[in-house]
């Protein structure tokens, strides 16, 4: 299959999706509309935001079922913080679940100082609210388990 100047460039078509542009005023700009026919520029317009639609309602879907996972003093904790306390399954612990990518379970003490990061993630490319529900799921059931496996990084 032959490729386009469009397709070989995909930060134009990342650009295109995130910021919102009119589609096809910038294909007219980096000259586009003279390799493709103006069906064929549609056609990728509408798969580009086909994409991110279906990012944005996997992304929305996993915020939508961690809140319906927290109860209701850790829900209004991850609104107010962007953070949520969890309490180990097995051994009573504390752990912060913050909504940043990786190293993002905090262990803390009585006073909510951290005393640890521990990073550990579910498989696959999840959207970060499947990702949180997981980590969630693994302290309060399988904390022991979860723990082997986790990588610590003291503080």
């Amino acid at each position: 299959m032959a490729t386009n100047g469009l397709m070989r460039r995909p930060v134009y078509r990342d650009l295109l999706c995130m910021a919102g542009l009119s589609a096809l005023a910038l294909l007219q700009l980096r000259g586009v509309t003279k390799c493709l026919s103006i069906m064929r520029a549609r056609d990728w317009i509408q798969s580009c935001l086909k994409g991110v639609r279906v990012r944005l309602n996997a992304r929305d879907r996993s915020y939508k079922l961690l809140e319906c996972n927290l109860t209701s003093a850790q829900r209004a904790q991850f609104h107010a913080h962007r953070y949520f306390t969890v309490i180990g399954g097995d051994t009573g612990r504390r752990y912060q679940i913050h909504e940043n990518g990786s190293l993002n379970v905090h262990e803390v003490d009585q006073r909510g100082l951290r005393i640890n990061r521990w990073c550990f993630l579910p498989r696959g490319a999840l959207p970060l609210g499947d990702v949180l529900i997981a980590q969630k799921i693994a302290l309060e059931l399988f904390e022991t388990d979860t723990l082997q496996v986790a990588r610590r990084y003291p503080l």
